[in-house]
């Protein structure tokens, strides 16, 4: 994804314009019908290509992504709030995670002791040096607020979400 690893940044990140730039990377490989893996922040960006070319997806491949409302739990409400009342003191409290701290909370908040004290600070520390590489921290804070837009309100509110019938493999 844009402005993840080893890929360079947009000019102007947000999760549409990332969707657009990979959308634009599958007509160039000719890449027909596909399965899309959403993963992290990937998945607004794969649930728009999806919904953009319905007709090109296989499946989805679920992992580590908000696939509905319910997955945007308490910890989200900051964010939430961004997308609903976007100031700038909401953008800033949305991207307070933004931190060496914050990336080290990814792997080890709420993960008893036993096994948070076996998960080597390399992992988040590795994580951090990327984020602070050019560009890195701006991509992720700019698509954060932007997610509540990419996303549709169904996905936002489970309140208003209709139920999804589940077929079988």
């Amino acid at each position: 994804m844009p402005g993840y690893g080893q890929s360079d940044v947009l000019e102007s990140p947000s999760f549409d314009a990332s969707a657009q730039a990979i959308e634009e990377l599958l007509e160039t490989l000719d890449i027909g019908p596909r399965f899309i893996c959403l993963h992290d922040f990937g998945g607004p960006p794969g649930l728009k290509i999806a919904m953009n070319r319905p007709e090109l997806v296989l499946g989805l491949i679920v992992q580590n992504a908000n696939a509905h409302g319910s997955g945007f739990g308490p910890q989200w409400a900051s964010t939430k709030s961004c997308w609903t009342n976007p100031t700038t003191e909401n953008e800033q409290q949305a991207t307070a995670h933004l931190t060496l701290e914050g990336t080290r909370d990814q792997y080890v908040a709420q993960v008893p002791e036993d096994i948070a004290s076996r998960i080597s600070p390399n992992v988040w520390e590795e994580d951090w040096r990327v984020m602070q590489q050019p560009g890195r921290l701006g991509t992720h804070a700019l698509s954060l607020p932007t997610m509540g837009i990419t996303l549709p309100s169904s996905m936002i509110s489970p309140y208003t979400s209709k139920s999804i019938s589940r077929q079988p493999l």
